[in-house]
């Protein structure tokens, strides 16, 4: 799970980098992580906020699943 950083207040998911593999959804621990086909539309602005993130800058996190 190597395509999640750290966005300061959140955690976010970088979409050229997910493989769609679907372990970080079962890691989420406040249930924010549906694949993209799922993605209930009061949270299409995060989707839109991850295409747009600068990830240039950062190296991807580590989660401990």
């Amino acid at each position: 799970m190597y395509c999640i950083y750290d966005a300061g207040d959140h955690f976010i998911i970088n979409p050229d980098e997910c493989i769609d593999c679907t372990l970080c959804d079962a890691a989420c621990p406040v249930d924010a992580i549906h694949p993209n086909f799922q993605l209930p539309e009061e949270m299409e602005h995060s989707k839109t906020k991850a295409a747009e993130f600068d990830y240039s800058r950062m190296e991807p996190g580590k989660l401990n699943v």
